[in-house]
């Protein structure tokens, strides 16, 4: 489509009006065509700078970043610029006059025409931009170009995507959280449904129509800028302002400004900036034509005004009262820079704020207990009135209670009378639940606190509680404890002989923060315990959870112990007392931890005949409920106790017969770590554990027999820790220990052998560190040489050549990977017209995590692949491998995969794949992997007929996994990966690593961690080969550490005079040298040898590494010359 063109005109001078500030304006200026804009009314070169300050003018993306092409300024970006380079850092102008301004609720509206194009060969090519190629805003430095990264900017950016869609992000290149808008394609053609940009890449069409794009930069209040924007097309008026993909409505927030944009925020003077970036080239379009994203401005409007905020009063107000006080908390107002509180004891009558500050909550201090406190706050704008009240809120301070608090059988002698048990002895109703939830009943004998006729409208789900006013401190280590006697009751199901039991939580009681809202076990603002009955008639407690099993029960006792049998199990019939239990009593804690948001819970369960506790504790996290200040008892009727199938009913009523509690404080328990496991690796051992809770650190401690001496080789905070060097096929033993305030506690001794393995493949895509292990940058893969065709799909066959290798492209630096792809369809390339992002190495750096994968997506189709590396390419190459001896280790993981992803191998020519498919991992956290310890013990598929693959037939998922092809594993030439694909695949794989049985020997290992390559040198100088610092523990790079040397002293044993020798060996079991005390009796000519009356008195080990050899030479020559020769093996 052809170019459309306007005149632009603009004026760089300042007019303020009521309206604002003119920047630009398009009726003035007078430019010279042909030239570039830099250098003309004040537009100047915004060049980066080295730390001398001297512009560095190669460091620039060109030297021309806008060309002026008529004097009515229609610029360009001077796409034929050779000078237009991949290695650089972007080309940038700034308007070098008046500042833009830059005061609190400030506004930077801007109107810009454009165009863009890209050269139109490029989707023939099998590549489409996926590119930031324009940004514009504020500057505080003139001596860089404008970045997310630098504080200096806060910017737009405007990026083509590959998909044929145009966004726009504040203060980021890509991020989607940032978008401001995003314009629809179809995801299968690239056809824009709305005809927005008025272009399609797949029909040649490259160039877009004439676009209109109007912004707003907006200075909000917390170190923050806004911005929202829309684009529209001058020709078919088409416009969307809105985020297609995540719906944010268009107007974002740069939360990252704070640290992106501090400088500028806090600047008084910045400029107005305008450029291209970097990526704005591409390197892979050369290959269609100069590789730019080229773009026409017609015309750019520029206004500042300051604009009022909205002036919004705070909302979700709140007041929690403690001790002679009040937390008052609220939402924030949008760019209020603080709040004032007020306060009165009437509502309504409130007179002057009591304070001003900043936060979104306040401690009114000093207050009277029992007395009502009524609260509004209002939002502060400088320069602006107050937002108008927030819904006033109240609280009433109360005193803090401990020790006992309450010890009752809800009799009238404890002040109790029948009714309702809320608004009794300090029980107030919990108003966010059914009424009534309780009754007293019998009060002048028994007493009884009963849920017996009240019932609940089991169709809400929220059951009915009450609370105790009693406020209680909810500090670290604050205990809740209490001792409960009730009974439970059933009843015959709606025409029924017997009692149906649906595994329904009846009672509920716990800790709360929020005393009036209803009973739900997972809610975050409760801590609660719920009595439970089980359909078999068992009455289980469990800990804010409503999942029963094994895990999670604290307590349970059997039915033949509670004296009922409502469903009649016993087969003689269901009687009134069969569906009443005897009387349970339940004593029961919850105490606070010191972990964040943890609270911990132990149970018993007693009746006549039987106790319980089935678990020690269980611990669960309720976040809203521990950063509250204080607490309150809540006791309730849960939700579950009128519970439906469909068909029948079971209800379950509670009798309380007694209650006691008592608010303490308990320190953490000393407990020893569980589940302490160990992985051996090649001359190491890592140990890792769960954590402990409330362990403050963790020893590691070593033995090298069980039941031996211990002694601590690390302490950490951590619940892992790798140990090395030690020993391939030694047995160590491990211990954890636990350490506390007070104490500490050791795991159960397990045992850990390192094992000799070599890595073979080391195919991982993780650049931790600044590694480079499968590629130094991303590249597109081709996706149409040797395209092939077999009816109805296509495939690429890279079993000749490699898909991925130094030669396809220097960036992959790992070994050759070869590859069979297919689509299920036929299309312009192998991803079905998926673009540059179809087929691709990637390197991506998401979440804090830098990698690189190979990615694979199909467009609207669905592809196939089957990777692999071979044997021949290994680092110790083979022509095969036997993997039915010895052991063979594989690793295999992917960030994403919308198919099947499963390990593959070739032997004798035939592939398998293995049984377990890799789990799919997140898009941005590597989590899906498989772990294969040996392969011959694995179970395996034979892929395509009968293992013979061809690349024109289409690959599918293998069944019947077993070991029927182990044994003949003997010759396997490859291991890769079977990827097969739903419609739309999708694919990242990032890690392929394989190990084999085997290690680098012992002296080759210490010279390759010590940087040695000569065992006969010397490096250090100190008289001593390297090889000797080896043998006696020396630093070969350190000249005052020889190790230790032997030792000569004058002796007479048994009568007889002569030398007491010792030395120190190495007690590795293949330590490649050997030790001989050798002796010779001329030394002008000497013969070393060995002595025949020397006598070795004994060994004693030093430590892990080293044994210390003593030796007795006897005087029996007139003269004697000795050494300890140490010979390589």
């Amino acid at each position: 489509m052809r170019k459309q063109t306007r005149s632009l005109m603009v004026l760089a001078g300042l007019a303020v009006a009521a309206q604002g500030q003119t920047i630009f304006e398009r009726s003035a200026g007078s430019y010279t065509g042909g030239q570039e804009l830099a250098g003309q009314n004040n537009w100047t070169q915004l060049l980066n700078h080295d730390t001398n300050g001297v512009p560095v003018v190669s460091n620039q993306l060109g030297g021309v970043t806008f060309s002026v092409d008529n004097s009515a300024w229609l610029i360009n970006d001077a796409a034929s610029d050779n000078a237009f380079l991949v290695e650089t850092n972007g080309s940038y102008v700034y308007l070098d006059e008046v500042s833009a301004g830059n005061e609190l609720y400030s506004e930077w509206t801007g109107t810009m025409d454009f165009s863009f194009s890209f050269p139109a060969a490029t989707y023939a090519a099998g590549e489409l931009p996926n590119a930031n190629f324009f940004t514009i805003g504020l500057t505080d430095s003139t001596t860089n170009g404008l970045s997310e990264f630098q504080q200096d900017d806060v910017c737009m950016f405007l990026r083509y995507r590959a998909n044929n869609r145009l966004d726009m992000q504040l203060q980021t290149e890509q991020d989607a959280d940032l978008r401001i808008f995003q314009t629809p394609s179809d995801a299968t053609t690239y056809a824009e449904p709305a005809v927005l940009l008025g272009m399609n890449p797949q029909t040649g069409d490259c160039q877009s129509d004439e676009l209109r794009l109007t912004w707003t930069i907006r200075k909000s209040t917390d170190g923050a800028y806004s911005a929202w924007g829309s684009v529209s097309n001058l020709s078919s008026g088409v416009w969307i302002d809105d985020i297609r993909t995540n719906g944010l409505g268009g107007n974002v927030v740069s939360t990252a400004g704070k640290d992106k944009s501090a400088a500028v925020y806090a600047s008084s003077s910045p400029v107005l900036a305008m450029g291209r970036l970097g990526s704005a080239y591409q390197e892979p379009f050369t290959v269609a034509g100069n590789g730019l994203v080229d773009m026409d401005i017609n015309d750019l409007t520029v206004v500042k005004s300051i604009v009022a905020p909205a002036l919004t009063a705070p909302a979700n107000g709140s007041a929690v009262a403690y001790d002679s006080q009040v937390t008052i908390s609220w939402e924030a107002a949008a760019e209020a820079t603080g709040y004032e509180v007020f306060r009165a004891t009437a509502s309504g009558g409130y007179a002057a704020a009591f304070t001003n500050l900043a936060g979104l909550s306040v401690v009114d201090a000093g207050l009277a207990n029992g007395t009502d406190y009524f609260y509004v706050v209002q939002a502060v704008y400088p320069g602006f009135p107050n937002s108008t009240n927030s819904t006033e809120v109240s609280a009433t301070p109360v005193a803090i209670f401990t020790g006992g608090l309450i010890d009752t059988s809800f009799t009238s002698a404890e002040g109790y009378s029948n009714g309702d048990l809320a608004g009794q002895q300090g029980w107030e109703a919990a108003t966010g639940t059914d009424p009534n939830a309780f009754n007293i009943t019998n009060a002048t004998t028994t007493g009884e606190a009963s849920t017996l006729g009240n019932g609940f409208g089991n169709t809400n789900y929220i059951g009915n509680a009450v609370y105790l006013d009693k406020l209680m401190d909810n500090l670290a280590d604050d205990t809740l404890e209490g001792s409960m006697e009730f009974q439970v009751q059933t009843y015959l199901a709606d025409g029924q002989t017997v009692a149906t039991l649906l595994n329904a939580d009846i009672l509920s009681f716990g800790l709360t923060s929020d005393a009036n809202s209803a009973h739900v076990a997972w809610d975050g603002d409760k801590a609660l315990m719920l009595v439970r009955l089980v359909a078999d008639g068992n009455i289980a407690v469990l800990f804010t959870t409503e999942n029963s099993d094994a895990s999670t029960k604290l307590a349970e006792l059997q039915r033949e112990d509670l004296g009922w049998d409502p469903e009649d199990e016993d087969a003689d019939g269901v009687t009134t007392d069969d569906l009443v239990s005897e009387t349970i009593t339940l004593d029961w804690s919850i105490r606070k931890t010191r972990e964040s948001g943890v609270y911990q819970a132990k149970a018993t369960l007693g009746s006549s005949t039987a106790t319980n506790t089935s678990l020690a504790y269980y611990t669960s996290t309720k976040q809203d409920m521990y950063d509250s200040a204080a607490s309150r008892f809540t006791l309730g009727h849960y939700r579950n106790a009128w519970k439906t199938n469909g068909t029948l009913t079971n209800k379950a009523d509670v009798v309380l017969e007694a209650l006691s509690l008592t608010h303490t404080n308990y320190p953490p328990e000393v407990t020893a770590p569980e589940g302490v496991t160990t992985l051996g690796g090649d001359r190491s051992v890592t140990v890792s554990w769960p954590s402990t809770l409330e362990a403050t650190s963790y020893d590691v401690l070593f033995a090298e027999q069980s039941g031996g001496s211990q002694r601590v080789i690390a302490s950490v905070s951590d619940q892992t820790y790798f140990d090395s060097p030690r020993f391939n096929g030694v047995t160590n033993w491990y211990t954890v220990r636990a350490n506390f305030d007070a104490g500490s506690a050791d795991s159960a001794e397990v045992p850990g052998v390192p094992f000799a393995s070599i890595k073979q493949i080391d195919w991982f895509g993780d650049q931790t560190g600044g590694k480079d292990n499968i590629s130094t940058g991303q590249f597109g893969l081709d996706q149409t040489t040797g395209l092939s065709t077999n009816g109805g799909m296509m495939f690429l066959d890279y079993t000749s050549a490699p898909l991925l290798s130094g030669s396809v492209n220097a960036k992959y630096v790992n070994v050759p990977l070869y590859a069979i792809v297919q689509n299920n369809t036929v299309g312009p390339d192998i991803s079905n017209g998926k673009g540059a992002a179809g087929l691709e190495v990637q390197t991506k750096t998401s979440n804090g995590l830098a990698s690189d994968d190979l990615d694979l997506w199909a467009n609207g189709s669905a592809m196939n692949l089957l990777a692999y590396i071979q044997t021949a390419d290994w680092s110790d190459a083979e022509a095969t491998v036997d993997i039915t001896t010895d052991t063979h280790s594989v690793s295999l993981a992917n960030k994403l995969n919308t198919g099947t992803l499963r390990l593959a191998i070739r032997n004798n020519g035939l592939w398998y794949a293995h049984e377990t498919a890799v789990a799919n991992g997140t898009q941005n956290i590597p989590a899906g992997r498989l772990d294969v310890a040996n392969l011959y013990d694995e179970n395996w598929a034979a892929i395509g007929a009968a293992g013979v693959v061809d690349p024109g037939t289409l690959l599918a998922d293998p069944g019947a996994f077993d070991k029927t092809h182990n044994d003949s594993f003997t010759a396997v030439d490859a291991i890769g990966w079977l990827y097969v694909g739903a419609t739309g695949s999708r694919m990242k794989v990032y890690e392929l690593s394989y190990s084999s049985s085997g290690s680098v020997p012992s002296v080759d290992y210490w010279a390759g961690e010590n940087g040695v390559t000569n065992l006969n040198e010397d490096i250090d100088g100190d008289l001593l080969s390297n090889l000797k610092e080896y043998a006696f523990g020396g630093d070969p790079n350190n000249g005052a550490d020889v190790g230790t040397l032997p030792s000569f002293t004058a002796a007479n044993l048994d009568g007889v005079d002569g030398f007491v020798v010792v030395h120190v060996e190495l007690r590795d079991p293949a330590p490649g040298v050997g030790y001989s005390l050798e002796r010779t009796l001329n030394l002008a000519i000497p013969s070393w040898a060995d002595d025949p009356a020397a006598e070795e008195l004994g060994t004693e080990n030093i430590d892990y590494y080293f044994k210390a050899v003593t030796n007795f030479i006897p005087a029996d020559a007139a003269a004697k010359f000795l050494d300890l020769k140490v010979n390589e093996l």
